[in-house]
């Protein structure tokens, strides 16, 4: 830690990272790409990018800090706007022919 980061707290409402916390991300030795495959595979990497991909054309997929004042009811209600436009994009694909990547092959 340094001088100048002390006391200095993220806040992911002003999209700003704890000093702390980007420095050692920096410093991190570790190849994301290859522990994500390692993980879910590199079908389970490229479906997320695929998703990531909708995501960046439909914002309204997004959940923002409005979820967290929602009641039971209205949280169901978003959901369902939710399936409902990911079935407007593309339904086979993420309803009726959707396949979940094996994470490990055990």
């Amino acid at each position: 830690m340094t001088e100048q980061n002390i006391n200095l707290g993220g806040s992911i409402k002003r999209k700003f990272v704890n000093p702390d916390l980007q420095e050692e991300r920096d410093a991190s030795r570790i190849d994301r790409e290859e522990l994500a495959e390692f993980i879910v595979g590199k079908a389970g990497v490229e479906s997320w990018r695929d998703f990531a991909k909708d995501i960046a054309q439909h914002p309204e997929l997004i959940t923002g800090f409005e979820w967290y004042d929602m009641t039971r009811e209205e949280k169901f209600e978003a959901w369902y706007k939710r399936y409902n436009m990911l079935a407007h994009i593309n339904r086979d694909k993420y309803l009726d022919k959707l396949t979940y990547p094996r994470a490990f092959s055990w």
